[in-house]
C-alpha cells in the first residue's frame, strides 16, 4: 500500500475544512509561519500536529483524518475519536440433546432393583412380586402421582419388615 507523503495529506485536509495557511497554524496551536514551512515541506510535521488536525477534519472527512494519523503510527480508536469496536462475543454453545426417554423396562427393573436392595434379597426373588404388586396396582386404577400427593408413598408411612437372614423370605414361600 502507497502512503501519501503527510505534507501531502495537510494541504488536502486545510482544504477540504476551508482554511487558509494562517487558520490552519492557529487551529493547530502553531504560528502563520510554521503551517507555511509544513506545507511547504521546510518543517518536520509531528505526531501530536497530525493528531489535532485529524481531530478537525474527522467530522468532515473521516477516511482522510484516518490517513493523517496512519501517516504517524496513530490511529482514530487509539485517540479516543473514535470507540473500540465491541468484543465479538461467541454465541452460546447448543444445548445437550434432550435425554432419551426411559423405557418401561428400564423403569420397571429400577423397581425390582430397588425393592431387591430395600429386602436384601436378589432381584429375580422380588420380580415375581412387583410385578404382581403393579398388575394388581394397574387393575385397580392407583394413579402414583395422587397417592405421591396424598402422601401415601412418603418413606414415613412405609414400613419395612426386617430381612431374613438366609433362604427364601417369607413373604416368596406364601406363593
Amino acid at each position: 500500500m502507497v502512503h501519501t507523503p503527510l505534507v501531502v495529506l495537510f494541504g488536502r485536509a486545510r482544504m477540504r475544512l476551508g482554511w487558509t495557511q494562517r487558520e490552519l497554524g492557529e487551529n493547530l496551536g502553531s504560528s502563520h509561519r510554521t503551517a507555511t514551512r509544513w506545507e511547504g515541506g521546510k518543517s518536520a510535521i509531528g505526531a501530536a500536529d497530525a493528531a489535532a488536525l485529524a481531530k478537525h477534519v474527522y467530522p468532515v472527512d473521516r477516511e482522510l483524518a484516518e490517513e493523517l494519523l496512519a501517516a504517524t503510527g496513530q490511529s482514530l480508536v487509539g485517540l479516543g475519536i473514535e470507540a473500540a469496536p465491541a468484543p465479538s462475543v461467541p454465541p452460546p454453545p447448543p444445548p445437550p440433546p434432550p435425554r432419551a426417554p426411559t423405557s418401561y423396562a428400564d423403569l420397571i427393573d429400577c423397581v425390582v432393583c430397588s425393592v431387591a436392595d430395600a429386602a436384601n434379597v436378589s432381584p429375580r426373588a422380588v420380580r415375581p412380586l412387583v410385578l404382581l404388586t403393579l398388575r394388581r396396582a394397574l387393575e385397580v386404577g392407583l394413579d402414583l402421582e395422587a397417592s405421591d400427593e396424598a402422601g401415601l408413598l412418603q418413606a414415613s408411612t412405609v414400613s419395612v419388615a426386617p430381612t431374613e437372614p438366609a433362604g427364601e423370605p417369607e413373604l416368596l414361600k406364601a406363593l
